[in-house]
């Protein structure tokens, strides 16, 4: 199947709720790992702590419903003195056992073509 008809084929019945208890409480577990953590800084939590910010709520839901996020962002890694001010996703998602990919690895996994 490629791409495309795979789009237009998903049948989403699931969305990110903001009111959903499970998912708030891991959202706020995701906060306090950045608050705690000695490789990030105050403007990493303060900017993830934003309302526009989905990068956080991503993680709370993979989490809650045990789904893999599809991202191209790369890990940056954590090393002594190696303070983090713009968190990537799949820093955060390792540290909740939470599986990433990118497009590509999904394609494949999923036997997709363009």
């Amino acid at each position: 199947m490629n791409l495309l008809s795979w789009i237009h084929n998903l049948n989403i019945k699931i969305y990110v709720k903001h009111n959903d208890q499970s998912i708030v409480n891991v959202y706020a577990q995701v906060l306090q790992f950045l608050q705690n953590s000695p490789n990030y800084n105050v403007k990493a939590l303060r900017e993830s702590s934003e309302s526009h910010v989905a990068d956080p709520w991503f993680i709370a839901f993979a989490l809650v419903h045990n789904f893999t996020i599809v991202t191209f962002e790369r890990p940056v890694g954590k090393s002594i003195g190696n303070i983090i001010s713009r968190p990537k996703i799949p820093d955060i998602a390792t540290h909740f056992n939470i599986q990433t990919i990118n497009i590509f690895q999904m394609m494949r996994v999923l036997d997709l073509t363009l």
